[in-house]
């Protein structure tokens, strides 16, 4: 459910680069963001990954709800996060819940719609869970800036990435009242998100399109290739934290955002 890129992103007090850190606190944004809405509600969050989320939200809520996939992340996360109002539960891989209808006030679900097979069933699954007049809200990454045209997404993990426009369509198709947001960030960390994610065009349209043909074709001389250009990371330094989510910001439209942020209704 959730991408390798966030599953273990943790909350602490070294790096080991500037890029990983900007990627926790972009998601961090997007959950001080969801607290707001929160205030003495039941809320379950639907993709918990690390956790820190679900307890983010368990300071503002009357009470959370985390579910995911992966056992190890719901074993880490009853062993690293148990509150009083907070709980965590594994769901199956058909991302069904295990909850009555109109049983929660929010739902937030995090970097995970990129990942659903069949979007239409997991919108279903939330809106059934959710309250009349409750509130969804969905964060994806922005394929604009991570993808080059009719790219398919360099996540392997990812089903699908999203323009703007095709996230509300297809979000309209179960909420209503659908409001896409920007979640951004001051010039720097903007930047070092975008070079973390950039793609050579060389690489996208010729150079990897031979990879994938040689590996159905000779695949045991192409990994026996990638295994001797494999180098060794030496360096243990780590880099220092010089930004906050003050340093992000969530609000409208702004050209090439780095993620999407849904904030939609229940009728």
């Amino acid at each position: 459910m959730k991408s390798a890129e966030y599953h273990w992103v943790l909350e602490r007090a070294s790096w080991d680069s500037a890029a990983q850190h900007i990627l926790f606190l972009k998601q961090r944004k997007a959950y001080e963001y969801a607290a707001t809405f929160v205030s003495g509600k039941k809320v379950l969050d639907y993709g918990v990954g690390s956790g820190f989320g679900t307890l983010l939200l368990s300071e503002h809520a009357s009470h959370v709800c985390g579910v995911d996939v992966f056992p190890k992340t719901i074993a880490y996360c009853k062993k690293f996060h148990q509150k009083e109002n907070t709980k965590f539960i594994r769901i199956p891989d058909s991302y069904t819940t295990p909850f009555p209808d109109n049983h929660f006030d929010v739902v937030t679900s995090f970097q995970v719609i990129e990942h659903i097979p069949n979007v239409g069933d997991y919108l279903r699954e939330l809106a059934r869970v959710l309250k009349p007049g409750g509130t969804i809200i969905i964060t994806t990454p922005n394929r604009g800036y991570r993808l080059l045209p009719f790219q398919k997404p360099w996540n392997e993990e990812h089903v699908r990435e999203y323009h703007g426009p095709q996230l509300q369509k297809e979000v309209e198709e179960v909420f209503s009242s659908v409001d896409v947001r920007a979640i951004s960030g001051v010039k720097e960390v903007v930047s070092i998100e975008h070079a973390r994610v950039k793609q050579s065009p060389v690489a996208v349209y010729l150079r990897n399109p031979i990879k994938r043909l040689m590996r159905l074709v000779v695949p045991d001389l192409l990994n026996r290739f990638a295994g001797a250009s494999v180098k060794k990371e030496t360096s243990l330094s780590h880099y220092t934290p010089t930004y906050t989510t003050a340093d992000f910001f969530v609000g409208e439209q702004v050209e090439n955002p780095l993620d999407w942020i849904v904030v939609g209704k229940k009728q």
